[in-house]
């Protein structure tokens, strides 16, 4: 299977029903299927090509999936862009992975991405931006979404048919603890296979109704989120920014029968939905990216009514891994994270990757479904996979006799806000360019709404002050990685041989 089969099958399946419902504009599976053969002709039209790289940079809106299904269709691959980024993180992503072009909004929340991308220098493989919803200038060839869908005429059945499924259909880039984001390449197999297996474990059918708050940039989101129902016949409704009185209006208004999110989401709708008078359709979902406490998971299930299960995914494993069953109770659904989904295997293994007893602690490594490899990243994909096609995930956890697994620990020193992740040696390597910074560390700190925050201690070279260091963060790099709270110290409690005792400053 390969993604334009999802959209071809619907459309013949399901025509006439809504696919993708956003703001009130409704777009049914034919529709959906004729807007993304338009926009895999127009690419076609540019000399766009398999093999090569689009980036996609823009919020959730009515046409997030047709771009994404246009692109993939010809076997170019999409390279997903998280909408908080700024200038260098943008920077970056379009120069590691070599884009071509790019599809934009002009601006999202309080961001001018036209003025970012135009005082970027270096782009020298990028040769369009098609900017979606109006006219702009952005520096480069710069083309209005109108104008791009009318360049499309030609036949893309061709094209289609040289696509297969191990071709790398997207590039989504995780932090990375060395502070460069590692680009992870998904095949059309990776993520059909986990989107078809999610559904039929979960009982989707083509009568659901998904509500989505989650980024499409993301793995759970695009995956989980939207290839899972596409790939059964249901519905999506979109939410561009969550807030949670919304959500419940929306998930009211259009009857879902499903809801995904983090636990902040999950935390948040059930306040509001205590508060209001709301009637919901829900019947499942599912929540994943954090631990969520277990009066949170029987709030879900016995007040809204939405028997949601719960997720353990990584980017780089398609994503999802586990899943609770809907016969677990809500202690299993609170403390675990599931069993290993059909067709993935799932061990625990010590510091020599030797695989450990059941019921001990020690590193989760995964196989079936794992990805290629990250872009232009041999050295770390090799330390991340074996030759046996084993993904050693750095998160640690137990699997207890029913192959139930359980996350123990972080991975390595990440910070999870609200279901995003947070790499401090990133934020550290940023606040250590600033020129009253001597020295900093990074941690996570505890937070009811979003489980954890970033908080940086820093040693000061002259006068300095927190707000100057959150201004700072916030004009380089995506809100949620800003610290939260900033502490400036005289010294850092060290081990003998030199490094920072994190965990001391994490007990502080």
């Amino acid at each position: 299977m390969i993604l334009h089969d999802i959209i071809e099958d619907g459309a013949a399946h399901h025509g006439d029903e809504p696919a993708i419902i956003f703001k009130g504009e409704e777009m049914t599976y034919r529709g959906l299927k004729d807007k993304a053969k338009s926009i895999a002709s127009s690419l076609l039209y540019l000399g766009i090509k398999k093999g090569d790289h689009v980036a996609v940079w823009m919020p959730n809106n009515i046409h997030y999936l047709p771009i994404y299904f246009g692109i993939t269709a010809i076997g170019a691959v999409m390279v997903p862009m998280n909408t908080r980024y700024r200038a260098h993180e943008v920077s970056y992503i379009l120069k590691n992975s070599d884009a071509k072009a790019i599809f934009m909004v002009p601006r999202f929340l309080k961001m001018d991405y036209v003025d970012m991308l135009k005082n970027i220098e270096g782009l020298d493989e990028l040769e369009y931006a098609i900017v979606v919803d109006e006219k702009a200038d952005v520096g480069i060839k710069s083309i209005p979404f109108s104008e791009f869908l009318s360049y499309g005429k030609d036949n893309i059945s061709d094209a289609v048919s040289k696509v297969n499924e191990d071709d790398v259909s997207q590039i989504l880039y995780t932090s990375g603890t060395t502070g460069k984001p590692k680009g992870v390449m998904l095949t059309h197999k990776n993520v059909c296979t986990n989107a078809v297996v999610t559904g039929k474990l979960m009982g989707i059918r083509a009568s659901d109704r998904y509500f989505i708050p989650l980024p499409l940039f993301h793995s759970f989101g695009l995956v989980l989120g939207c290839l899972t129902p596409l790939a059964f016949g249901a519905s999506i409704v979109l939410q561009d920014v969550f807030n949670a009185k919304e959500a419940l209006e929306l998930m009211q208004k259009y009857e879902c029968t499903m809801n995904f999110g983090v636990p902040t989401m999950f935390m948040l709708e059930l306040d509001e939905f205590r508060k209001g008078n709301y009637s919901l359709k829900l019947r499942s979902g599912m929540m994943g990216g954090a631990p969520c406490p277990v009066e949170v998971v029987k709030g879900v299930r016995n007040e809204m009514g939405c028997d949601v299960c719960i997720g353990y995914g990584i980017t780089e494993t398609s994503p999802l891994i586990t899943l609770t069953r809907y016969e677990d109770d809500d202690i299993k659904r609170a403390e675990s994270v599931g069993k290993p989904l059909p067709g993935v295997e799932v061990k625990v293994v010590d510091d020599e990757r030797r695989e450990l007893p059941r019921g001990e602690i020690g590193e989760i490594a995964i196989r079936g479904n794992v990805m290629k490899g990250y872009y232009k990243m041999e050295e770390a994909t090799k330390k991340a996979v074996d030759e046996e096609g084993w993904y050693y995930s750095g998160d640690l956890g137990k699997m207890d006799e029913d192959g139930y697994v359980y996350i123990t620990g972080r991975k390595k020193d990440m910070i999870v806000v609200g279901g995003f992740n947070v790499y401090p040696r990133e934020i550290e390597e940023l606040l250590f360019t600033h020129p009253k910074v001597k020295n900093v560390a990074v941690v996570g700190v505890p937070d009811k709404k979003l489980g954890e925050v970033v908080k940086a201690f820093i040693i000061p070279d002259g006068e300095l002050s927190e707000e100057e260091i959150k201004q700072f963060c916030r004009e380089r790099v995506a809100n949620f990685k800003v610290p939260k709270y900033v502490e400036f110290v005289g010294e850092f409690p060290m081990t003998a041989s030199g490094k920072i005792q994190k965990y001391k400053l994490r007990e502080k």
